[in-house]
């Protein structure tokens, strides 16, 4: 299962960061800065530049963070995400 995961985590991560690496540079097949400006200019969206900077370096950074795991356990922190289901205050052991 952990094997898995792992594989899971690294494909998903990678294709994510390549994904920003083609936004910003011409690496892995991407037309360059200048391509996905244009590309956000066809979709409507406007600040050209910065939109691609911003969506290629966020995919980069997530795509990556991903990969090494980090950020990927904080769904099991009780603290953050607590059961919903379990019972606060009352113990597995019975008296007796």
């Amino acid at each position: 299962m952990n094997t898995g995961l792992l594989l899971l985590r690294l494909v998903a991560g990678l294709l994510v960061a390549g994904h920003g690496v083609q936004k910003v540079s011409f690496h892995l097949g991407g037309r360059g800065l200048a391509g996905g400006t244009e590309e956000f200019r066809q979709d409507g969206f406007r600040g050209g530049v910065f939109t691609a900077l911003t969506a290629g370096g966020s995919q980069i950074g997530a795509g990556l963070l991903l990969t090494a795991g980090l950020l990927t356990a904080l769904h099991r922190d009780p603290l953050l995400y607590p059961d919903p289901h379990r019972e606060v205050g009352r113990s597995s052991r019975t008296a007796g």
